[in-house]
């Protein structure tokens, strides 16, 4: 609820006298705060991805912004032969601006979306969606789906026989600990643009 997050930013700023703040987890809960600590010049560190379009003197912006994460990852589909992209995201300010992006880039390239499809935040049936993509048949899915609903999205993906190998799902909203709730076994195959996962062990910086 952003006005939450804005009510506990205001009380933080002013009532607790802190002058720096963490957090927010979404860009509807981000834009709240931006209001409060713009009133009353605190400062956020806003850690997620977002969706660019927005700056602030009160805000350090250090998750990976669309040319760092979105663009990066519509180029590795379209360069494995992926054509036929479904948009599927949450309905609220990152999925719209983020596959506002993605059509951009795909009619620069002369590509066209084969959907766009948003679904309300914390949705746990995905039957209808799952209908639709036997009769549109995608060739990939691009995934901007938050929180809980991934996990139930990918699990129905899975019990409907879809493969990665068939229908490859490619997320910038799921982690390590979002793989974790969905299994390892309904996540093989398929695809994740992100700053870094921890449990990797890699040289490459």
């Amino acid at each position: 609820d952003p006005e939450i997050f804005a009510k506990k930013a205001r009380k933080l700023l002013a009532e607790d006298k802190v002058e720096v703040i963490f957090g927010c987890w979404s860009s509807n809960s981000r834009k709240a705060v931006k209001a409060v600590v713009e009133e009353l010049n605190g400062l956020l560190f806003y850690p997620l991805q977002y969706e660019g379009f927005e700056s602030s003197p009160n805000i350090y912006y250090i998750g990976a912004e669309p040319s760092q994460q979105i663009i990066p990852a519509v180029d590795y589909l379209l360069g494995q032969g992926y054509e036929k992209i479904l948009l599927l995201g949450s309905d609220y300010v990152f999925p719209h601006t983020a596959n506002t992006i993605i059509k951009a880039q795909m009619t620069a390239l002369s590509k066209t979306v084969a959907g766009e499809v948003y679904l309300p935040l914390g949705v746990t049936d995905f039957s209808q969606i799952i209908a639709q993509l036997k009769v549109a048949e995608p060739d990939a899915i691009f995934n901007t789906l938050n929180g809980d609903s991934n996990v139930a999205f990918y699990q129905q993906f899975a019990e409907a026989g879809f493969t990665a190998a068939e229908l490859p799902i490619m997320n910038v909203s799921v982690a390590e600990a979002e793989i974790q709730a969905i299994g390892i076994t309904n996540t093989v195959g398929h695809l994740t643009s992100w700053n870094y996962y921890q449990t990797l062990q890699t040289t490459t910086y």
